[in-house]
């Protein structure tokens, strides 16, 4: 049986919420952008490319049914302590299984929009618009049977499937382009309210790598939708976190996960990133704000990643650094080198990779981004260093 629906209209806030979102709206560092303009991607977001001409008697085969069932849903870290660090296998198989449609369509949306941005594959596009609206027909993800953990996947899906939206809607072509769909807008319209109705009112010594998770989807609704009001939301959420970074480049909240700290530093730089791109792109550099707190963290967790025991003296954990080292985990990189001039990070073993690619962020971000990717030394060349 399908799970309850929320209000289309999206979740009622409470007057505090009100109250907390108007001061937010209203403070004078989110004018900076002007209200009657558009709000833009960044420029690497508007390529020119040939569309292929759909086959009008292909068959979209990658149809995935709508996750319309609860989001109430089980933990990896059921049982774990405070510091949520120890995972539960059990736990984990169930959670897997819950969310595996879920990810898959996060997966196809990454996917499908880099073929199209690269190719002009007009099919590919086609076939996850149609899965898009099919969700978005369906209500997908908007019940209201949700905790914490529902809340999250809410979320990370918004940012998976937003963002190839909009890389797909904003290419340009000699031969048409694709226009948005209004169904699939307001869908978008509803999940993002339902995410900032529930990150809106958090006690600070809650408010974590989830709540810059939550900043960058409702940023990519924000530029879909050309809503002013979602954007400041995200503007404002941004700044929190960046006020969060303590001066030697850390985050409290994400120390606490003990053997985890690093992991979790990482993984709250890869929203930051965009945010930062994005942001920057509308006129809003944060990235020199808090005394450089942005550029403080990117320090911090590279030199963590170089050496994992920075992380262990300061939380007194050995970290586990498994997954770490891989071309998701460290795909935050390319904005932060092609944007604010980062050096490629040596120690990392990133030239082993061919690509950079991340599902929430946007999929292949060393296409997106053009950028070239540093290069295994020859023997030769390394031999005359």
């Amino acid at each position: 049986m399908s799970a309850k629906l929320c209000d289309p209209r999206g979740p009622v806030m409470t007057f505090r919420q009100y109250f907390l979102y108007g001061l937010l709206l209203f403070s004078p560092v989110y004018y900076a952008h002007a209200e009657s303009s558009m709000l833009q991607v960044p420029a690497e977001y508007y390529r020119r490319i040939s569309i292929a001409v759909a086959d009008p008697n292909s068959v979209c085969s990658d149809n995935i049914d709508p996750y319309v069932s609860t989001l109430a849903l089980t933990s990896k870290y059921e049982g774990s302590d405070d510091s949520r660090s120890d995972i539960n296998d059990d736990a984990q198989a169930e959670y897997l299984e819950s969310v595996a449609t879920i990810r898959a369509m996060e997966k196809m949306a990454a996917e499908a929009s880099d073929k199209f941005i690269k190719t002009g594959d007009l099919t590919v596009a086609q076939c996850f618009l149609n899965n898009l609206s099919a969700w978005a027909k369906a209500g997908a993800l908007l019940s209201d049977d949700v905790n914490e953990v529902g809340q999250a996947v809410r979320k990370w899906f918004l940012a998976a499937t937003g963002i190839a939206y909009l890389k797909i809607q904003s290419i340009r072509s000699d031969n048409g382009g694709m226009t948005q769909n209004e169904q699939v807008d307001r869908w978008f319209g509803h999940l993002a309210r339902a995410v900032m109705s529930f990150y809106s009112d958090r006690p600070i010594e809650k408010v974590n790598n989830h709540d810059y998770w939550a900043a960058w989807a409702v940023m990519v609704t924000a530029v879909n939708l050309q809503d002013h009001d979602m954007y400041r939301w995200a503007m404002a959420k941004f700044d929190q976190a960046l006020g969060q970074i303590d001066g030697d480049g850390y985050l409290e909240n994400e120390l606490a996960r003990e053997n985890k700290a690093l992991e979790y530093h990482n993984f709250a730089l890869q929203p930051l990133a965009m945010l930062a791109v994005f942001t920057t792109a509308n006129g809003d550099n944060l990235f020199d704000s808090h005394d450089r707190a942005l550029s403080r963290l990117t320090t911090r967790v590279v030199e963590g990643l170089q050496n994992p025991d920075i992380f262990a003296q300061r939380t007194g954990y050995t970290q586990d650094t498994e997954g770490l080292y891989t071309a998701y985990s460290l795909a935050w990189i390319v904005p932060f080198h092609k944007y604010f001039s980062m050096q490629w990070p040596s120690d990392l073993g990133l030239e082993s990779f061919s690509k950079l690619t991340n599902s929430r962020l946007g999929g292949d971000l060393s296409w997106q981004f053009n950028v070239n990717l540093p290069t295994r030394p020859s023997d030769e060349s390394a031999e005359a260093h």
